[in-house]
């Protein structure tokens, strides 16, 4: 009787790991993308800075963060999720600043 109770628990603490992890692939994209988004706008400000150093290194910095989460990562979501942040804070930030700024000289 109790093995039967103890197996019925093993069943249920399962299904509610299997849940969570099914869970933490739906919304571990999500946070990516707003690390990526954070992540590609801190590179934006230093690559606008005037030294050259901040730009090199924000550059090696979201590639080398890109490369372990596709190293380090079961979910290809979350590569997808920071690779599509850091091309918005690209798209957001970075070209369109420039262009607004060209056109008003």
């Amino acid at each position: 009787m109790y093995a039967m109770i103890l197996s019925g628990l093993m069943e249920i603490t399962m299904d509610v790991y299997e849940l969570m992890e099914i869970l933490g692939l739906i919304l571990r994209p999500f946070g990516a993308l707003a690390f990526g988004l954070g992540s590609g706008w801190l590179a934006i400000q230093a690559v606008k800075s005037k030294a050259w150093q901040f730009a090199v290194a924000a550059s090696l910095g979201v590639s080398a963060v890109y490369v372990l989460i596709a190293y380090w990562l079961d979910s290809p979501g979350t590569l997808g999720g920071f690779g599509l942040g850091v091309g918005m804070a690209i798209v957001l930030w970075g070209i369109g600043r420039d262009r607004g700024d060209d056109s008003k000289k």
